[in-house]
């Protein structure tokens, strides 16, 4: 049963193809800031691409989350051939288990346990053992699949018959057409993009999708119309992680906090700080709460202008009380 090998350059690193991958990273940033998983799948079919995209999510990993990846591999001179070499590398406190396997992949429905990032980059045609592994059966929330296949095949006896029975306005199989009515039921329904392109390698047509079920994920991605319809407009979102500063870094919500728990008027922190009252009222809960907690004065006690602020007040107990 071949999945992922095929004669298209299925993840290789070609021009067309590394500008595909390019598209498929930007997609997880996104899935990643609005989502914010905590614990979470991503799975992938790496191919020889030297784990690009797989790299590329490791990367992206926020401290204090868990990334498990499954990288499935069905030819043994592939699989042999990277099996060693340039694996992702699994984090010693266990934030990263990277698994690179010798085995078909299998359906979503299998990774329903957590929020999944899944791309299926099959390349070939929509056969039935390919089609099937976009099953119809639950996945978990907050989850997004990609898939590729070959947009115009030509030995149509081998499509999956949902495939072979949808045409478009060309009498041709409708592969987007025939994915967006299957995975309406497990919840996939929204819709994030179809880009079609030819693969430089030898001229093949390849169509690639991807569909999500969270609503926030998509009204974000699908903000500007036609987002990325041309693949030259793309840009990758990366997230730089940010250089510690070695000076003193003022906590501006303590000290916001401080001043309400001093007593300072609304307005004047509303002008101060433009902040919406909404914002301010969210202040005034965290000042509430650490005061019924008794740790208002330890809340202020950890941060260096609050401390610095409150030099000059001889009475810190007060804080407790206020």
């Amino acid at each position: 049963m071949l999945l992922c090998s095929c004669l298209s350059g299925c993840a290789m690193n070609n021009d067309t193809k590394n500008t595909m991958r390019g598209k498929v990273k930007t997609l997880f940033n996104y899935w990643l800031n609005v989502t914010k998983p905590s614990d979470y799948f991503v799975v992938s079919l790496p191919g020889e691409s030297n784990f690009d995209f797989e790299n590329h999510c490791a990367e992206q990993r926020k401290d204090y989350t868990r990334q498990t990846q499954f990288m499935y591999e069905n030819k043994r001179s592939v699989y042999n051939q990277f099996k060693d070499v340039n694996e992702v590398e699994t984090t010693e406190d266990g934030g990263i288990q990277a698994h690179y396997m010798f085995s078909d992949i299998p359906k979503l429905s299998k990774f329903s346990v957590l929020p999944t990032f899944a791309w299926y980059d099959f390349c070939g045609i929509a056969t039935t053992d390919r089609y099937n592994c976009i099953d119809s059966q639950p996945v978990n929330k907050n989850s997004v699949v990609v898939v590729t296949f070959n947009d115009k095949p030509r030995r149509k006896d081998t499509l999956h018959y949902k495939v072979g029975l949808t045409y478009d306005k060309n009498n041709r199989p409708d592969v987007e057409q025939a994915l967006k009515e299957d995975l309406k039921v497990t919840g996939l329904k929204h819709h994030l993009f179809t880009h079609r392109y030819k693969c430089k390698k030898n001229g093949v047509n390849m169509i690639m999708l991807a569909f999500t079920n969270n609503k926030s994920l998509y009204n974000v991605y699908s903000k500007t119309k036609n987002r990325f319809t041309n693949i030259e407009q793309v840009k990758e979102i990366v997230m730089k992680k940010k250089k510690k500063d070695s000076r003193v870094t003022h906590n501006i919500s303590k000290l916001i906090a401080l001043q309400i728990a001093c007593g300072v008027d609304d307005e004047v922190l509303l002008k101060n700080y433009k902040l919406t009252k909404h914002q301010l009222a969210g202040y005034k809960r965290t000042v509430t709460h650490k005061r019924l907690q008794g740790k208002l004065f330890e809340y202020f006690l950890t941060d260096p202008a609050c401390r610095e602020a409150m030099d000059g007040i001889s009475e810190k107990i007060e804080f407790v009380k206020l």
